[in-house]
């Protein structure tokens, strides 16, 4: 499985569909951001106390076949506590049990920035496309799936962290969010 290494030393592990065969139309760059139980990895083992069942894992792999024919590419990233991702330290992510509100919508802001780090990092090594002028093609489509949400609004919520060359990227690549299964809070 490929990697991508950002700041401080933050890799995440991802798969790809690959750039669909040319066509008329740039293609389309979906980034999946797997839940907390269906996920993208390839191991069955969730920091060595959770286990998942085979069924579970992969969960974007039967899409990734099929994206080429339809003009896309799809990246799915395993977020940080998955296999082959930089885990988040102990006690950074100890905040969510014991920190203040604040620590908290710091801890959430600084995974969404890690993802737009990805999403910038990937579009430039890659070479992705942006979107076209007729928006017909190319640019980003940004998906989260279930628990994935949490990462992919801390990004949407904070891109105005980020350093301007990286929003610039954003700006011209960036063309949808989409919330599958959406993760709401409890009432």
């Amino acid at each position: 499985m490929p990697s991508l290494v950002i700041a401080n030393d933050i890799e995440f592990h991802y798969t790809d569909s690959g750039v669909p065969p040319l066509q008329d139309v740039p293609y389309i760059t979906l980034i999946a951001v797997h839940g907390m139980g269906y996920n993208n990895g390839a191991s069955h083992t969730l920091n060595c106390f959770l286990t998942m069942p085979s069924s579970m894992v992969g969960i974007f792999k039967r899409v990734q076949e099929l994206a080429q024919d339809a003009n896309l590419r799809i990246v799915a990233v395993n977020r940080r506590q998955y296999a082959g991702s930089t885990p988040v330290p102990d006690a950074e992510s100890a905040v969510l049990v014991s920190g203040s509100d604040e620590q908290k919508a710091e801890f959430l802001a600084a995974r969404g920035l890690e993802l737009a780090q990805f999403a910038v990092t990937f579009i430039r090594k890659e070479g992705t496309p942006p979107i076209s002028t007729d928006s017909k093609g190319g640019g980003v489509a940004l998906l989260g799936w279930s628990s994935g949400n949490t990462a992919t609004l801390a990004m949407i919520a904070n891109v105005d962290r980020l350093p301007s060359d990286m929003q610039s990227c954003l700006a011209v690549h960036l063309r949808a969010l989409i919330m599958q299964g959406e993760s709401l809070p409890a009432q």
